[in-house]
């Protein structure tokens, strides 16, 4: 499993309490535990694992699939000329369900308060939230929404982006689009409660982490991405190079060796 202890906080004590005592039984009958991140690692440790018992196996996707999609630079090329996004102008991105624990209106909202007129915002998603957000950003013609996309199509759209956003409040115990985005070659930013922005973000050099709900912190770092266009090619590069940690190459000789971890 991926669970961190981020939203240990948003729960009822006496739901706390419960939750560790079954959940300290549960662990107490396991020989290992295999860890995908820090947050992760955290999480298991609360509940009693030994150091002895835990095993790193960073969560990982198919990093060649998004990396080396063929003519997926063509068609995101398409796809901005459709969306009226002219050439050099930064596109930040968010993919994911329009519900209220990815907080997309945050980002829609930084996005308008930055007033960067010259840049553009993808939203790729559908959800609850859809026809509220679409009348946000209605006035707006450098916002716009795409459908929901097949894990297929997937990297031509991260291809369409500059850097991806990933907002989220609660409940992201890990997010792997931003691996798929750091395969495609883009700077990251993801809100303190994405269980894999410890170990995905190092500060300023593929990315920025933000505060959850902190619109301010999030206007700025939108504003240092749009003024400054070679900041977003040289961490694009870092997370292309950083994400070949979490991958399948890396996670097999954890699988193998996992008897002789003592």
């Amino acid at each position: 499993g991926d669970s961190t202890l981020l939203d240990e906080h948003d729960k009822s004590l006496i739901r706390n309490i419960l939750r560790h005592c079954m959940l300290t039984w549960v662990y107490r009958h396991i020989d290992k535990a295999l860890y995908v991140g820090s947050n992760n690692k955290q999480y298991y440790k609360n509940f009693r694992l030994k150091e002895r018992q835990l095993v790193y196996a960073p969560h990982a996707i198919d990093n060649d699939r998004f990396a080396n999609f063929e003519g997926a630079g063509l068609k995101a090329m398409l796809l901005k000329k459709q969306l009226s996004i002219n050439p050099g102008e930064p596109v930040f991105l968010f993919a994911g369900k329009f519900q209220p624990k990815k907080n997309v209106q945050l980002l829609l909202n930084a996005f308008i308060l930055a007033d960067l007129r010259t840049s553009h915002l993808i939203l790729c998603g559908s959800g609850k939230l859809e026809s509220e957000l679409k009348g946000i950003a209605e006035p707006y013609g450098n916002i716009h929404f795409l459908p929901h996309q097949t894990q297929t199509n997937m990297p031509v759209i991260y291809a369409a982006g500059d850097v991806f956003i990933l907002p989220s409040s609660y409940d992201e115990t890990w997010g792997l689009v931003l691996n798929e985005a750091m395969a495609c070659g883009m700077p990251i930013v993801a809100s303190d409660r994405c269980g894999s922005a410890a170990d995905l973000i190092e500060e300023g050099k593929n990315g920025h982490i933000f505060s959850s709900g902190n619109t301010n912190q999030l206007i700025c770092i939108l504003k240092s991405y749009a003024e400054n266009k070679s900041k977003i090619k040289e961490q694009g590069n870092y997370s292309r190079e950083k994400i070949k940690d979490f991958s399948y190459t890396a996670l097999v000789p954890v699988f193998e060796n996992i008897e002789n971890k003592t």
